[in-house]
């Protein structure tokens, strides 16, 4: 089953929230925790490995409801907005199943719309975030037959059809959701870089299996206070506002060896190949 992550850390003062991404900063500096649903369960799962490459998508985009594939900017999300159910216990995981493969809804989104700097910025501190590990970041589409995540960024909520005001959206099941598109919506976070980053990060993570953690200073957090995000070698409970059993039952998930053990280590650059001399 996979379900959509919701998104947000953050925005006080703009009633946002929920739960997959990191929301807004405010001037102060400060974090606030959204409230609201947090998955909405489909139906995938992956029997490949997983991607080598995160796609930030700047522009302008149409996407239709099915079943994920990136290349041909089909979403999940897009399929399931607007069926969102909710759990009566406080349960996040609590949503009934949805299958995409009834989607079929085509929505369009504008796309990012800060400065190119900011954009630049944003498109580093993503690669820093993920440069332990063996993927690589680019505002560049792939060619084809690349197996990649797109990350769409810019937007809100209420362009893909989500009926509350969140920071961002992925889809999750537990595993690989393969050739998966999530959402950081820009608009929504005001822009600003470290937010909107922190979201991708924590989206695109969503689509590689983690849950969100109990631990201040991990990626996958909805707690503030800690500074900047990473994801920490830690051995931490789930949870949003409180911690609960992680996705599955697991007691804990450790965000930097679960990526570390699905992606491998970093490479180091290939050496440039010696030059010939050139002949007389």
């Amino acid at each position: 089953m996979v379900a959509i992550a919701v998104g947000a850390v953050g925005v006080l003062g703009l009633g946002t929230a929920v739960g997959l991404v990191v929301g807004k900063r405010l001037k102060t500096g400060s974090w606030s925790v959204p409230t609201g649903d947090d998955l909405v369960r489909i139906d995938r799962s992956d029997d490949g490995g997983p991607p080598r490459v995160i796609y930030l998508h700047r522009g302008p985009i149409t996407l239709t409801g099915g079943d994920d594939d990136a290349p041909r900017r089909v979403s999940s999300v897009v399929a399931s907005a607007g069926r969102h159910v909710h759990g009566d216990d406080g349960d996040h995981h609590a949503a009934k199943p949805v299958s995409a493969t009834s989607g079929g809804r085509v929505v369009k989104l504008r796309g990012y719309r800060g400065t190119s700097k900011s954009w630049s910025l944003l498109t580093r501190c993503v690669e820093r975030l993920f440069s332990p590990f063996d993927i690589r970041v680019t505002d560049v589409e792939p060619p084809a037959g690349t197996s990649y995540v797109m990350a769409v960024v810019g937007g809100r909520p209420k362009d893909v059809g989500h009926p509350v005001r969140v920071g961002g959206l992925a889809p999750f099941n537990g595993d690989v959701v393969p050739s998966a598109v999530v959402f950081a919506f820009a608009d929504e976070l005001r822009n600003n870089t470290r937010a909107t980053c922190e979201v991708i990060g924590m989206e695109v993570a969503h689509a590689f299996g983690l849950d969100h953690a109990y631990a201040c200073p991990d990626v996958m957090t909805y707690l503030q206070g800690c500074g900047k995000k990473a994801f920490r070698d830690l051995d931490s409970q789930c949870g949003e506002s409180k911690p609960r059993a992680c996705h599955g039952g697991a007691a804990t998930q450790n965000s930097y060896r679960h990526l570390m053990e699905l992606l491998g280590p970093r490479k180091p650059p290939e050496p440039a190949a010696a030059r010939s001399p050139a002949s007389d």
